[in-house]
């Protein structure tokens, strides 16, 4: 497994008239899978709001958060918040 620190990708559209860029709209975060336990959890790392956890079925925000998925959260970020493609890696890189 070959894991890196996260670093946000760009997120919604650019606005364009003619050639030139005039601005970009924000729609999401990016969309990353925490794992709990032997499940993963898909949530949006959204830049202002934070990490939400939703379905993996409907991309909709879950009605709860699965228990550990904030202990999880937290470990993942003291470690480095490290990703290994979507995966968040929890423990320093392994």
């Amino acid at each position: 497994m070959s894991s890196a620190p996260f670093t946000p990708g760009p997120v919604g559209s650019w606005i364009v008239q003619g050639n030139r860029v005039v601005g970009h709209m924000m729609l999401g975060g990016d969309m990353l899978l925490m794992p709990l336990g032997d499940k993963t959890v898909l949530f949006e790392l959204h830049h202002y709001f934070g990490p939400i956890p939703t379905s993996k079925r409907t991309l909709e925000p879950l009605e709860r958060i699965p228990r550990g998925f904030w202990d999880a959260f937290e470990r993942w970020v003291k470690a480095g918040r490290l990703v290994d493609g979507e995966l968040c890696v929890l423990e320093g890189g392994k």
